[in-house]
């Protein structure tokens, strides 16, 4: 396994290359929208927790204390 993601709960990884893995993920997300809801409630709360302008602002400033 060339790579590991951590998946946060709630969230599926599609097969790499693997269109009819693809194509049966969102089938099913098209026939489940509590799914689909909880999916993207959850992946909202990830990007906000993760990308936060704070903490990117603190990532950016730690950058340009070590000299980049």
């Amino acid at each position: 396994i060339p790579y590991v993601a951590r998946v946060p709960d709630g969230m599926e990884l599609v097969a790499q290359r693997d269109v009819t893995d693809l194509r049966l993920k969102i089938q099913n997300l098209l026939h489940n929208p509590s799914k689909r809801m909880k999916m993207g409630k959850l992946a909202r709360e990830f990007v906000e927790r993760q990308y936060s302008v704070q903490k990117i602002g603190k990532k950016y400033h730690e950058m340009l204390q070590q000299g980049m």
